[in-house]
């Protein structure tokens, strides 16, 4: 009987913590404001295609933008279908956005990551 109680205190005390570990994960990825959050991907597609710095202020604004709008669409209060939608007409958005900055150079660059990307990703998905 004693043995059965060890094994269940350990089952919660586990559950417990994994349980906190995904809640501190989630609070830390949230916690970044819009200004962070642009700051960091312009930095990262920087890397990737090596941004002017004029480039980088536009690319910077657009994501600051669009986290706003994100935003208020997320606040506007409608149903799950039509936020979907706002989303994905955002998403577009922005992303044409980028584009219009971005050289035919730096535009070729990034879809080859990107699709370098998917394929690694759809390979992962596929053997695991």
């Amino acid at each position: 009987m004693k043995n059965k109680t060890s094994k269940f205190l350990a089952v919660i005390i586990f559950s417990v913590l994994l349980l906190a570990g995904s809640a501190f994960s989630q609070d830390k990825q949230n916690s970044k404001n819009p200004e962070e959050r642009a700051n960091k991907l312009t930095e990262k597609l920087s890397k990737t295609v090596d941004l002017s710095s004029e480039q980088q202020t536009k690319i910077r604004q657009l994501y600051l933008d669009h986290f706003a709008k994100m935003q208020a669409i997320r606040e506007s209060g409608k149903d799950k279908p039509e936020l979907k939608q706002n989303f994905r007409e955002q998403r577009t958005e922005l992303r044409k956005g980028i584009k219009d900055i971005l050289t035919k150079e730096q535009s070729d660059k990034l879809k080859q990551k990107m699709k370098n990307r998917k394929c690694r990703c759809g390979h992962n998905k596929r053997h695991h």
